[in-house]
């Protein structure tokens, strides 16, 4: 069993100096800030550590400091097969110590059972690593270094003492302080935001990177090159700002836009693999409600931009290429971006269609004279995420009975007798149809079913006529017996330029589908 050896200690004289680490972060190391469960440092409980460091550096070595707080600290921990990890989380939480640990060559899930009561940490970290090789070193300021054995700490230790604290900030091109900026060390979770006047300030390792980022400025990165004092100015974004929308009547930059829009890629449709554009679009745009209440492939969704407004249709207006269509009759394949007209200013274009908002729908065109051919394919696996147990008819008989009972009924067995439900299985075996007792949901659903997909375009031309062509094919079967859904959706646009002055577009759209169902009478 590895014992910790005092020596450790005496290498380390030295004095405490007045300033104390609380976080330490850096790429490939993991420290642990364990405040989950309790309250983090208080900023007048590191002074009045801070103020007990400087009075001990007066007196005596710091290490002697360090070594009389572990064998003057007592610990009570009791844990029933949990990880190494939870013990540290408990040990944090009843004292000052801090653990350092090197990612990748300390197992600290391993699960064990302890009972310390009044211990020191040297005695319950003996416990925990005696076996398993680990090392462990108590620094000046309370923090604790795990290690394999052989290993060194030197690279742990040094993160600890080039912690610093940094300070900056951060402005627009103007010199206009950003207010609630994100400045966050790269590749940890220790960040901070800006204050009223732009102001910042974290802790950090000396060789650190920071990043910035703000909505509507240009995110950026700044080596800290062990300075403490950092000036950071950011750039907006332009090309969020240049983007171009359709708006109806027309395109418009979003810097230029007053009225109430949203948008959505095709890219981003593509990430779904429902066969309907309207489910595609559940939960990607903002103040767009869509609901969706069948899981059946043929079955679109319920579009509501600006709520229930009249007793009749709350259906908004689907403009397909500037001719009014369906959501259904679209497969998100030909899908180029999509907006969304929110706001009463849309009235203005299409009339009292427009009642419940508008939903501009842009296919894919050729964008240049260049050939581009593709082809996508997609097979799936589908299955229930949980189906309801069964209950055969003795168990419902019983569970009935207990309803009545504890409504009142005089007797358990009011409803069924007692006899009915203990000989049920042998009459159920003699007359099946006089006394049924079958899985119903067993027999109408299957366990899994598969679906596929194929997409293939095409797209060039010449100077003057440009093509854009797609074949999209899905087929999905039901979870439910002799249910089925196939669709074919052909289209082809054309872009004309005639002269100068003329051009001209000619789209075709051609969809078949098939639908089968079981009856249901």
């Amino acid at each position: 069993m590895l014992a910790h050896s005092p020596s450790l200690h005496e290498k380390q004289q030295g004095v405490i100096t007045p300033s104390i680490n609380t976080q330490i972060f850096r790429e490939n190391m993991n420290f642990w800030n364990m405040n989950q469960g309790r309250q983090p440092f208080s900023p007048k409980k590191t002074l009045s550590i801070v103020g007990m460091a400087a009075l001990f550096s007066l007196a005596m070595p710091a290490q002697l400091f360090a070594t009389q707080y572990s064998e003057q600290t007592r610990l009570t921990i009791s844990a029933n097969n949990q990880t190494v990890k939870e013990i540290l989380y408990m040990i944090e939480g009843q004292s000052d110590f801090r653990f350092i640990y090197e990612s990748g060559k300390v197992d600290l899930d391993k699960r064990v059972t302890v009972n310390f009561k009044n211990q020191s940490v040297e005695a319950i970290l003996d416990n925990l690593f005696g076996n398993a090789g680990i090392q462990y070193e108590i620094t000046e300021n309370n923090f604790i270094l795990i290690n394999p054995v052989g290993n060194s700490s030197k690279d742990t230790k040094a993160v600890a003492q080039q912690q610093k604290r940094i300070t900056g900030k951060v402005v627009d091109k103007n010199g206009e302080p950003i207010i609630g900026a994100n400045v966050v060390v790269k590749g940890t979770t220790n960040g901070t935001i800006t204050d009223i006047d732009g102001n910042f300030s974290l802790e950090a390792p000396g060789n650190a990177q920071l990043s910035i980022s703000y909505i509507g400025y240009e995110a950026q990165e700044i080596a800290v090159n062990n300075r403490s004092q950092l000036s950071i100015t950011l750039g907006e974004d332009s090309q969020a700002l240049d983007e171009v929308v359709v708006i109806g009547y027309g395109t418009a930059r979003k810097i230029d836009l007053t009225g109430a829009t949203s948008s959505l890629s095709g890219d981003k449709l593509r990430m779904k693999n429902s066969p309907q554009l309207s489910s595609q679009l559940q939960g990607q745009m903002a103040g767009v409600q869509i609901t969706r209440s069948s899981g059946d492939p043929s079955a679109g969704s319920t579009i509501r931009v600006r709520g229930v407004t009249t007793l009749s249709t709350n259906d908004p207006l689907v403009i397909v290429d500037g001719v009014p269509g369906s959501l259904m009759d679209i497969a998100p394949e030909d899908v180029k971006d999509i907006q969304v007209l929110k706001d009463a200013a849309s009235a203005a274009i299409y009339g009292s269609r427009a009642a419940a908002g508008v939903i501009l729908v842009t296919t894919n065109r050729a964008k240049d004279k260049g050939f581009h051919l593709s082809y996508n394919f997609e097979y799936g696996i589908d299955k229930a995420t949980t189906k309801p147990k069964f209950v055969n008819a003795a168990q419902w008989m019983t569970g009935l009975n207990e309803l009545f009972y504890n409504d009142g009924a005089s007797s358990l067995f009011s409803a069924y007798s007692e006899d009915m439900i203990n000989n049920y299985a042998s009459l159920h075996a003699e007359n099946p149809d006089l006394y049924p007792d079958t899985d119903f949901m067993s027999e109408g659903l299957k366990n899994s079913t598969n679906h596929q997909r194929h997409s293939f375009s095409l797209s060039g031309g010449t100077e003057k006529l440009k093509t854009n062509f797609s074949l999209n094919y899905y087929d999905a079967d039901a979870l439910v017996y002799n249910k089925s859904y196939e669709r074919i959706n052909v289209r082809s646009n054309n872009d004309y330029t005639i002269n100068n002055w003329i051009h001209a577009n000619a789209d075709v759209n051609l969809m078949y589908s098939k639908n089968i169902a079981p009856h249901t009478g």
